[in-house]
C-alpha cells in the first residue's frame, strides 16, 4: 500500500511546465492535522494483510519545505513499525542541507530522487526560480554530496517537445555526474507534440539505446527509466485506492491518484472521516472499462491509457479517449515503429 502524502501545497520554484500549475495555495500540515494523519495511516495500516508493502511517499509541491512534518511522521512510524514501512521523496533540491540529506539518506529507501532535467542549459530552461533565473548551479553541490552518500539516487527527469532534442546529451550528462538511476518523464501536457518532434524524439531514442548497451546497464547497475519500460511490460491491473495506492492531500482529503489532488469532484474523504466506500468502487470498476478507441491494440493489456482513465481525462477531458502524445511514447516504448493508436 502506497500512501502519497502531499506535506504542502507551496513551492519555493516556478516551473515553467509544472502540471499543478503556476498558482498554488500554500497549504501545510498543521502539529494537529499531522496528529491526524497520523492517526488515520494508523488505522488504514491496521486493516492492511501482513503481506501489504507499507510505502510512505512525500509530495509536493516541494515537500522539503516542511521537512519538520516529514521528520516527525518517518520517526513516528518507524517507532511502531519499524522496518516495515519505507520512505519515498522528491525534492527540487534547493532546500537540501547536511543535516536533510543524512536523515534522507539513512531513512528513505523506496525513493530517494532529486528533480534534475540534464545539462545547465537544458536543466535552466523550465526549472526555474520565482525570479526567473535557473536552478541548476544551486542544486548542483546538493546533488554531488547525495550521490557520494547513495548511489541509488534517483535523477528524475522531465522533458518536452522543446527540449527533446537534448535528451540523449541530457542523460549522458547525468551518467557523467555519477547517477546510476536515471528516470527520464515526458510532459505529457506539452501542446508541442507532433510528428516532427516525435521524430525526434525517435532520433534520441536510438541515440540512448546504442550507447546504453544492455551489457553497459548490467556491468555498471545502471537504469534508466526509458529502457526499462522497453524492455520490462507488465500487464494492466485495476487502479485501486482501496488497497494499492491513495493520495493525501496538503488539505487532509484522499484522492486516487496525483494527477486529481485538489479536484473536489475526485475527493474519496479524509484523515478525520475516511473513504466513500461507493466513490472507491467507482473508481475502480471506471478502471475496467474499456477503451473504444484502443480496441485492436497489440499494446493494449500493458498500456497505462486503458488502465488510467483519470490521467486520460486530465490528458484529453475524456476518460476512455487516451493523449494521442500518451499512445505514441507507450508504442515507442513498446517497441513499435509505428503509432497505432495515436491522433497527434
Amino acid at each position: 500500500m502506497l500512501f502519497n502524502i502531499w506535506v504542502t501545497s507551496a513551492c519555493n520554484m516556478k516551473c515553467t511546465y509544472c502540471y499543478e500549475g503556476q498558482k498554488k495555495v500554500s497549504e501545510k500540515y498543521t502539529k494537529e492535522k499531522t496528529t491526524d494523519l497520523l492517526h488515520y495511516l494508523h488505522t488504514k495500516i491496521a486493516t492492511l494483510t501482513n503481506d501489504n508493502d507499507l510505502v510512505v511517499n512525500f509530495h509536493g509541491g516541494e515537500p522539503l519545505l516542511a521537512f519538520d512534518t516529514i521528520q516527525y511522521i518517518t520517526e513516528e512510524l518507524l517507532a511502531t513499525y519499524r522496518k516495515k514501512v519505507r520512505f519515498g521523496v522528491t525534492t527540487n533540491g534547493l532546500l537540501l542541507t547536511d543535516t536533510m540529506i543524512d536523515f534522507l539518506c539513512k531513512h528513505f529507501d523506496y525513493n530517494l530522487s532529486i528533480s534534475i532535467d540534464g545539462t545547465k542549459r537544458v536543466h535552466d530552461f523550465h526549472r526555474k526560480l520565482h525570479n526567473g533565473t535557473g536552478s541548476y548551479d544551486i542544486i548542483l553541490p546538493h546533488v554531488k554530496k547525495l550521490l557520494a552518500k547513495r548511489k541509488d539516487l534517483r535523477g528524475r527527469m522531465t522533458f518536452n517537445a522543446t527540449t527533446v532534442l537534448y535528451l540523449f546529451e541530457s542523460i549522458k550528462h547525468m551518467y557523467d555526474l555519477g547517477f546510476s538511476v536515471i528516470i527520464p518523464v515526458p510532459d505529457y501536457f506539452d501542446k508541442g507534440w507532433n510528428r516532427e518532434t516525435f521524430a525526434i524524439f525517435e532520433q534520441e531514442f536510438t541515440k540512448i539505446t546504442s550507447y546504453f548497451t544492455p551489457e553497459l546497464r548490467h556491468k555498471e547497475g545502471l537504469e534508466i527509466g526509458l529502457l526499462r519500460d522497453n524492455t520490462s511490460r507488465l500487464k494492466n491491473g485495476c487502479c485501486n485506492p482501496r488497497n494499492c495506492a491513495i493520495n493525501i492531500s496538503a488539505a487532509g482529503e484522499l484522492y486516487p491518484c496525483s494527477y486529481t489532488v485538489g479536484n473536489r469532484a475526485y475527493c474519496l474523504g479524509d484523515i478525520l472521516n475516511g473513504v466513500d466506500e461507493d466513490k472507491i468502487d467507482e473508481v475502480i470498476n471506471l478502471s475496467k472499462e474499456p477503451n473504444p478507441s484502443c480496441t485492436g491494440c497489440t499494446n493494449y493489456q500493458y498500456c497505462h491509457a486503458t488502465r488510467c482513465k483519470l490521467v486520460n481525462e486530465a490528458l484529453t477531458g475524456e476518460y476512455h479517449t487516451p493523449s494521442g502524445a500518451f499512445c505514441a511514447f507507450e508504442h515507442i516504448f513498446a517497441g513499435f515503429n509505428d503509432y497505432g493508436c495515436g491522433n497527434y
